[in-house]
């Protein structure tokens, strides 16, 4: 939590100093509208999954289980939550925003796909820190903050304010396959 805060303020001075504070705005509300439906998320995760995640913790079989099938509805709630987010993204940014800010509603497509990617994500890495596990989850987070880093100096050059979106995307996306290589593999005790 503490490296992507601290990557999104560097990201948004960034952003400030390149670009125009219209375009910069455009980014921020897809952001901000991310952000709200993730604090909710975050809650119910932290209050309802992560308990009962610990309670099976003297049961790994049960355990995994647990996870893959909060993952897999989690997985499926979200694509239907999103998919009628993104029907209505012009009149939700307009709604929550201003009317002008409408505009940033092709950049929403990438920023839900990350979202949906780290949200299940996050399913799988509640178990490193239920096995009281906290350094490599810590060191998860870092290394994928240092990826979003190079990805965003590839991307951001290249496609310009949409790169941000893009590289929150495949940034996520890679963490999520990384989180799904990780839980399901055989050598995992």
């Amino acid at each position: 939590m503490v490296f992507g805060r601290a990557s999104e303020y560097a990201l948004r001075t960034y952003l400030i100093a390149h670009f125009a504070p219209a375009a910069t705005d455009m980014w921020q509300a897809v952001a901000k509208l991310s952000d709200n439906y993730t604090f909710v998320l975050a809650a119910v995760l932290s209050t309802v999954f992560y308990p009962r995640l610990a309670a099976l913790a003297t049961s790994p079989s049960e355990q995994r289980r647990y996870v893959s099938t909060v993952a897999g509805l989690l997985a499926s709630g979200l694509a239907l939550a999103f998919g009628i987010l993104y029907v209505f993204r012009t009149e939700l940014l307009t709604l929550f925003f201003t009317p002008r800010l409408a505009a940033a509603a092709p950049l929403l497509a990438l920023q839900l796909l990350g979202d949906w990617a780290k949200f299940i994500s996050w399913v799988f890495q509640y178990a490193l820190l239920v096995r009281a596990r906290p350094l490599p989850y810590i060191a998860v987070q870092a290394a994928g903050t240092v990826m979003y880093g190079c990805l965003l100096a590839v991307l951001l050059p290249a496609f310009g304010l949409k790169g941000v979106v893009l590289t929150y995307a495949i940034d996520y996306t890679i963490f999520l396959l990384g989180s799904l290589i990780w839980f399901y593999s055989k050598k995992r005790s």
